[in-house]
């Protein structure tokens, strides 16, 4: 700052030395036009040859008089307007320098509050690290007493073994002395009865002698009373055998009947089907056809395939009423094939199966419907979560597969014809033939069986899985699932003939 202001010193002197000749050049140059103008007056004059009075030199010199007052004045002025602006300048220099005196003490102060900040900063820091080595010689004085106190635990700990072990010690001596003091008493006690039973055994083998005599002669009497029943009994086990044989003759005549009656049905329900699937072929034709029609605008053709949608509606709900009959009969020849005893488990199994294990619906053992096979359940089968789970040895077995339960790592594994399955309770990734295949649910245990995802299984294995949802039955065909492209062609040839069907119902 004070370079600054010697500096600005400096240049105002500067100018003013340069000014100052400036201005004395342009006064000398104002006299020397004076000069020149009273030489030319003179000589003016004297061309003139004194033509002019000497009141109009006096008027002139008056006039010059003035001039030079005038000049004199305005030069006058000019020093002092010069020296005004010096003295401004001077006095702005002064508050320029004030000005950057303040700025330069705020600038101080400034820098001073941030040390100031700095240093109380530094100190806080310093104070928190000493806190945080306060804390830590605590937690560390801690930490050693709570080891001396497990040290010392530990210590009365094994004094107590000790203890503990030298009384056992003690007491296995005091033992050891009463067991010898209680053998030495329970050897003279041996001793006399010893003496005893040696008396006793030859009273007993003189009476026993007499008593075989006695023996020998009732044996005799038994012989004979037993020689009589067992005829009796080899007549009533050959009545018992006769009348089993024929109940197992009649069984079996039932079996077959039922099978036959079973058989029947399937092929009934089967033809039904047909006729089901076939309705459903047309009158999804007829929609397509019935929206064409309204389309195009002709609503009279749209009416008679809206009254050919309501046969087939009629027809559908006609056929659906038969396909429940026929299941119904189905499952009572199922629930017949269980004896009551074992219908009774089944339904306490359910029970604790519901009050047990929450979200799990209880599927009735009948419901499960084959075809081909027979399956037998001792667990009945469970909805969860929309997905239907069902021992594994009853679906694998019945349909000739191989079941291997490894308990250590919790898998069962499934062979059939050369196909291997591999599950694992409560994972969603089975294998199959190796390969890694995700399943919507994963097997469990419940009680005490084993229960996998139905139709995963089921289809793996290549049956046919299908879910009626008004009866609430699955049927499980043993016959193999069609190809997409055997799928394809049969959809093809519905579709023709339901064409045909429209065309002549069209005609009519």
């Amino acid at each position: 700052m004070r370079n600054l202001k010697s500096l600005i010193s400096i240049l105002l002197v500067m100018l003013l030395v340069i000014i100052s000749p400036v201005l004395s050049l342009a006064d000398n140059e104002k006299k020397d036009n004076v000069k020149d103008e009273g030489k030319l007056f003179e000589q003016f004059k004297e061309d003139n040859d004194g033509e002019y009075d000497k009141e109009e030199v006096k008027d002139k010199e008056e006039v010059k008089d003035k001039e030079e007052i005038k000049d004199k004045e305005e030069i006058k002025d000019e020093e002092e307007i010069k020296d005004e602006e010096e003295i401004k300048d001077e006095e702005e220099v002064k508050d320029e320098e004030e000005v950057k005196d303040e700025e330069e003490i705020k600038d101080e102060e400034e820098i001073k509050d941030e040390e100031e900040i700095k240093d109380e900063e530094e100190i806080k820091d310093e104070e928190e690290i000493k806190d945080e080595e306060e804390i830590k010689d605590e937690e560390e004085i801690k930490d050693e007493e709570e080891i001396k106190d497990e040290e010392e635990i530990k210590d009365e700990e094994e004094i107590k073994d000790e203890e503990e072990i030298k009384d056992e010690e003690e007491i296995k001596d005091e033992e050891e002395i009463k067991d010898e003091e209680e053998i030495k008493d329970e050897e003279e006690i041996k001793d006399e009865e010893e003496i005893k039973d040696e008396e006793e055994i030859k009273d007993e083998e003189e009476i026993k002698d007499e008593e075989e005599i006695k023996d020998e002669e009732e044996i005799k009497d038994e012989e004979e009373i037993k020689d009589e029943e067992e005829i009796k009994d080899e007549e009533e086990i050959k009545g018992e055998e006769e009348i089993k044989d024929e109940e197992e003759v009649k069984d079996k005549e039932e079996m077959k009947d039922e099978e036959e009656v079973k058989d029947k049905l399937e092929k009934e329900k089967d033809t039904i089907e047909e006729k089901k699937d076939q309705l459903e072929q047309k009158k999804e034709t007829l929609e397509e056809e019935y929206e064409k029609a309204v389309e195009s605008g002709n609503f009279e053709l749209a009416e008679q395939i809206k009254q050919q949608m309501q046969q087939i509606k009629t027809e559908m709900d006609s056929v659906k009423k038969e396909i429940k009959q026929i299941k119904e009969k189905m499952k009572e020849i199922i629930r017949n094939k269980y004896t009551q005893e074992e219908l009774e488990k089944l339904k306490k199994v359910a029970e604790e199966l519901e009050n047990q294990y929450e979200g799990y619906t209880v599927l009735p053992v009948e419901n499960i419907i084959t075809k081909g096979v027979e399956l037998k359940f001792d667990v009945p089968p469970v909805i969860k979560d929309g997905r239907t789970l069902i021992p594994v040895r009853a679906i694998s077995e019945g349909f000739g597969a191989e079941v291997l339960w490894n308990k250590d790592e919790q898998k069962v594994t499934i062979i059939k014809d050369g196909k291997e399955i591999i599950l694992k309770i409560g994972s969603k990734v089975a294998y199959v033939d190796g390969d890694e295949v995700e399943i919507d649910t994963y097997p469990e245990i419940l009680n005490d069986r084993t229960i996998v995802p139905l139709r995963f299984i089921a289809e793996t294995l290549g049956l046919k899985v299908e879910w009626d949802s008004e009866t609430e039955t699955i049927e499980i065909d043993k016959e193999p699932v069609q190809t997409e492209l055997e799928q394809d062609t049969q959809q093809l040839q519905d579709t023709e003939q339901n064409t045909d069907y429209v065309q002549d119902m069209n005609n009519l």
